[in-house]
């Protein structure tokens, strides 16, 4: 009895605690509902505008015979693939490489996105595996692996019709390429040591990083603390490099936490300032994470372009590392041209 009339003595306090909870599970479940599943209202760019108009005037609106490749990175944020979808009614692809879609393989480190669980079960409930795969620079930033057994079938446009056996084959090279792992040896592609050494580090005042360099073999490792310099770590090669336009670079890197590093590559054999800078360069930017990763130089589709740049005569490669103020320890132990064969 004594029980019963305590609780009633308390309820109007239990009933506001019980519909304040009831009011703040309705507002915030639709933002948490809408922020994962709901495509953004946003529209994409114009130029991302643009090329799915393209590719939805070249194949045709609706077509379910080929499939387009949209890159992971680019996807996740913006929707894009539900966009791409929505304008070209032609079924999508998700993901880090074409190579799982071509091979028919899971991307079990993206079952977390509901971005690809819903695009890819959508191939799978209508059966699109093995369907000729659309890469597009824009929307798919494919690599010159990426376009192995493909046709271009309009500027920076093509279509990749590699085997499943193909594509299996080059699985574990792009696996490794996308996890920062060694790289193995693959059917059809060139893989060639640049094996960097000589690297230089300059200290400008007015920045607010220092550094401290350590060579110890091939490669880097540098340490960056808080300090009044801006830093830059360079090469100026003996002989200028000469690497096919078609290839790409990838630079083997480990970083202690996530920092933004932007990287140079210049035809230009004098610098005109101390710390390699030149004026003739192609630039490209990074966010790197934790642990090893690839950082992968197109060099046909630089970030930004400063003068006459020309891939057959690379005189330098700058790193610079003070694009944000954080703290970190930064290694390099070699480099790559990467080719088709």
């Amino acid at each position: 009895m004594i029980t019963a009339l305590r609780t009633f003595r308390y309820w109007p306090y239990l009933r506001f605690v019980f519909l304040l909870a009831l009011a703040l599970t309705a507002v915030t479940f639709p933002f948490e509902f809408r922020s994962r599943y709901e495509a953004s209202t946003v529209a994409p760019t114009q130029q991302y505008f643009q090329e799915m108009l393209r590719i939805r005037n070249l194949f045709g609106y609706g077509n379910q015979s080929d499939v387009i490749f949209v890159r992971f990175d680019i996807a996740e944020s913006n929707r894009l693939a539900e966009w791409a979808h929505s304008i070209t009614g032609m079924p999508i692809y998700v993901g880090s490489s074409p190579f799982y879609y071509l091979a028919n393989e899971t991307e079990t480190s993206l079952l977390n996105s509901a971005v690809y669980v819903g695009q890819t079960n959508n191939l799978k409930v209508h059966k699109l595996f093995g369907e000729p795969l659309i890469l597009s620079m824009l929307l798919s930033l494919p690599t010159a692996v990426d376009l192995l057994n493909s046709t271009r079938v309009a500027p920076g446009l093509a279509i990749s019709r590699t085997s499943q056996a193909q594509a299996l084959a080059l699985l574990p090279f792009a696996k490794a390429l996308g996890d920062g792992s060694p790289l193995p040896l693959a059917p059809g592609i060139n893989l060639n040591g640049l094996n960097w050494t000589g690297w230089q580090l300059y200290l400008a005042k007015g920045g607010t990083n220092n550094a401290t360099l350590d060579l110890p073999g091939p490669g880097f490792s540098l340490t960056l603390v808080h300090g009044t310099y801006f830093v830059r770590l360079y090469q100026i090669f003996q002989t200028s490099l000469s690497i096919p336009a078609e290839d790409f670079v990838a630079i083997h890197v480990w970083s202690s936490t996530s920092k933004m590093i932007m990287i140079g590559l210049s035809s230009q054999t004098d610098p005109i300032l101390p710390g390699g800078t030149t004026n003739e360069y192609a630039l490209y930017s990074f966010n790197v994470r934790p642990g090893w990763q690839y950082l992968l130089l197109d060099l046909t589709n630089p970030g930004t372009v400063m003068g006459t740049f020309s891939s057959s005569s690379i005189a330098q490669v700058i790193f610079y590392l003070d694009q944000d103020n954080v703290n970190d320890r930064v290694m390099s132990d070699n480099a790559y041209a990467i080719g088709p064969a």
